[in-house]
């Protein structure tokens, strides 16, 4: 065997040998409850949002394993608003001495594009979960049964 043959059937044993790790380690999520992908995240948090007719703000309460302790909805405001203020937002995480947070909230215009308010207070709040030593993991917009996840398309805002 060529040595160029060879270092390919080596990094096609690497590749499967990674492929079937991340398989495992996924399986191993999904049945821990981790929260581990905004998809989870979604079919966690949905059920809630996704028909309400006024805009709902809920906080997701994870552990250091990103396994949920509890939800908790922090703010219900009218058809396209609902106020948040770190205070609100950190109580619950502070008392059950959750590591991180997800943030989700719906659109009931049914377009899940992040506003500019949604933008700031996302930035306001990881500055203060930071303080606190909270990590705000995403923000989840959820609409007409989807979602964005503002970690995957607007990572500066989360902190990332």
């Amino acid at each position: 065997m060529k040595k160029d043959e060879l270092r390919e059937l080596v990094a096609g044993a690497d590749a499967f040998m990674l492929m079937e790790v991340a398989a495992e380690k996924a399986n191993e999520a999904k049945a821990s409850g981790a929260l581990t992908s905004p998809r989870l995240v979604f079919e966690y948090v949905a059920g809630g949002l996704v028909a309400n007719e006024n805009e709902e703000l809920w906080v997701v309460l994870l552990n250091t394993k990103n396994i949920p302790i509890k939800k908790v909805m922090v703010s219900r405001g009218g058809l396209n608003f609902a106020a948040a203020h770190p205070r609100e937002v950190f109580r619950e995480a502070v008392k059950e001495n959750a590591g991180a947070i997800i943030l989700a909230h719906n659109h009931p215009s049914g377009d899940p594009t992040p506003s500019a308010s949604d933008r700031k207070i996302t930035r306001v709040l990881a500055q203060a979960g930071k303080l606190l030593g909270i990590t705000l993991l995403d923000h989840l917009i959820v609409a007409g049964g989807t979602y964005i996840s503002m970690k995957e398309t607007r990572p500066a805002d989360i902190g990332g």
